[in-house]
């Protein structure tokens, strides 16, 4: 009777850091020691913690609409310049300067003028005007009616008066108002209008909006927790790469020291192909994700009963038979069970099912 070792893949498993300790001593050192393994093996390894929402188009999309501008196509302008604030406005203004965050309604009110949308391109004037109140423009860059009618705008707003603004935010997150990074709970003097706002913290979703400030204001955004780990979500990270398994690297729930849990699983069925749970230090880290990896890539041969199974209640992993290559060469099994690497340097991960049962 022979188990054959289908559940390997024959191929290295993508590797998936799943925590939410990002920017920790133990998510860099683990971070650290699964590419050096990724990189020996030849596969990738996912930070889930670290990926980035995709790139902000809005800076791209300005410097395509000012060449538009000055082309003298005013409709195109137009159009890139809408998309360019639907993006700053989804995301918080990120990727802008303060003073590109600015031109894209200076920009779009220039725009509309040239179209004679008069009364459109007056409120993007004055909303340029309350993004940056102290802003003179160029005489340089722009016509003397441009300006005349921009240093209006300023006029304007400061006409209208100030209110304040406070960020209400769990320690350790960052805040942008406006492209600018400022403190939160301490109250911020702007004008009256629409605001761009942003904000990043280490255990939350990235948060980015556009805000009518019409009055003083204590701004809590409503912030999304970032996804718990789960091989769930290791495995599709896994499946869209194409990879028939996955190595699932994550902080161990409440462990003291901090420990890591590697868990070798088909991408598919999400069956446990083996687990280990080792301290983070990254020569450990990486000798036992390597072991891991080599499970697929180096199945262990076919195995064969050599002895029957004499009928008994002992438990199984005391037995006096043993397990061997066809051939008679008594070895390990390809079993894997869960335990921890708290001294030393590991020796192996399989479990001798011989007599002597360690």
């Amino acid at each position: 009777m022979a188990a054959n070792a289908t559940a390997f893949a024959q191929q290295p498993p993508v590797i998936v850091l799943d925590t939410r300790s990002a920017g920790s001593p133990a998510h860099k050192t683990a971070l650290s020691a699964l590419e050096r393994v990724a990189a020996a093996r030849g596969t990738v390894v996912i930070d889930l913690f670290a990926a980035q929402p995709a790139e902000p188009e809005a800076p791209g999309l300005l410097g395509r609409a000012i060449e538009a501008y000055h082309a003298f196509d005013y409709d195109r302008a137009i159009e890139l310049l809408d998309r360019a604030i639907a993006d700053a406005e989804s995301t918080g203004a990120r990727g802008l300067t303060p003073e590109q965050l600015a031109d894209l309604h200076l920009f779009r009110a220039l725009s509309r003028t040239q179209k004679s949308d008069t009364a459109a391109a007056w409120a993007e004037l004055v909303r340029a005007a309350a993004l940056d109140p102290t802003r003179i423009l160029d005489s340089m860059q722009f016509p003397p009616r441009v300006v005349e009618a921009f240093g209006r705008a300023v006029t304007a707003v400061r006409d209208d008066g100030t209110v304040t603004l406070e960020f209400t935010v769990p320690q350790g997150c960052q805040v942008w108002l406006d492209a600018r990074g400022v403190t939160p709970g301490e109250p911020i003097a702007l004008a009256r209008g629409e605001h761009y706002v942003r904000v990043s913290c280490p255990d939350r979703e990235p948060y980015g909006a556009s805000k009518l400030v019409a009055g003083d204001t204590v701004l809590e955004p409503s912030l999304a927790s970032r996804p718990t780990p789960s091989l769930s979500r290791a495995a599709n990270e896994a499946k869209q790469r194409g990879a028939a398994t996955v190595l699932w690297a994550h902080e161990s729930a409440g462990s003291e020291p901090v420990t890591f849990t590697l868990e070798l699983a088909d991408a598919q069925s999400q069956k446990s192909l083996g687990t280990v749970i080792v301290r983070v230090k990254e020569k450990r880290l990486a000798d036992a994700a390597d072991r891991l990896v080599a499970r697929t890539v180096d199945p262990p041969p076919e195995l064969s009963i050599v002895e029957p199974i004499p009928p008994t209640d002992e438990p199984w992993y005391r037995k006096s038979w043993i397990l061997g290559i066809a051939g008679g060469a008594a070895v390990a099994t390809a079993i894997l069970l869960p335990f921890v690497l708290d001294s030393g340097e590991p020796t192996g991960f399989n479990l001798d099912l011989g007599g002597d049962a360690r």
